[in-house]
């Protein structure tokens, strides 16, 4: 029986784990980094709990990781965007953007591919997504370039306010299609 060297993710502002469920299902190893300890018995990998501001990414790539996912907290973007804020003319989402230059310099310092994950608002900011799927866009020089099928996508869901965690999860349809583009033979 051949030893295959296992793909390795990493999964950053990882919640309850969506990016990993799909690599995990083609037997990638994946490290989720969160700030959010409650994540620790949820998140389906290894879960490291740190502020991804203070992740190096030579620790990423001493690890092997190649492949970098990422859904960085999307309120503030939809905040701004919101009719009865936006004529109160709020800041920029300053928070938002710098964890997403966080996502960015950690995947260059590891060399590894990005597939950033956010809402549709987040575009003023951003520039066009590469991709969406539903809900979900996505920008990095990891997101596959063509879509040559249409990724199944769940069904709205009405989570109340306390279930912020569970509406941004990232759906297993969407991570197991990407995780697909990365299997190595």
């Amino acid at each position: 029986m051949l030893n295959r060297k296992r793909n390795v993710m990493a999964d950053l502002c990882c919640g309850r784990g969506g990016w990993s469920r799909g690599f995990l299902a083609h037997n990638f190893m994946c490290y989720g980094f969160d700030s959010d300890a409650r994540f620790r018995n949820v998140y389906p990998g290894a879960f490291v709990c740190a502020d991804i501001r203070e992740v190096r990414g030579g620790m990423l790539a001493d690890l092997g990781v190649k492949i970098i996912c990422a859904s960085p907290p999307c309120e503030e973007f939809t905040r701004v965007s919101l009719p009865w804020t936006r004529k109160f003319n709020p800041p920029a989402p300053d928070a938002a953007l710098a964890l997403i230059r966080h996502c960015y310099r950690i995947a260059d310092e590891a060399g590894a591919k990005l597939i950033l994950e956010n809402n549709r608002f987040a575009q003023r900011w951003l520039g066009p997504a590469i991709l969406h799927c539903g809900p979900f866009y996505l920008w990095g020089d990891g997101v596959p370039a063509l879509c040559y099928r249409r990724v199944p996508m769940r069904r709205k869901e009405n989570f109340t306010s306390g279930a912020r965690d569970r509406r941004a999860e990232i759906p297993f349809d969407l991570s197991d299609w990407v995780a697909r583009q990365y299997v190595h033979d």
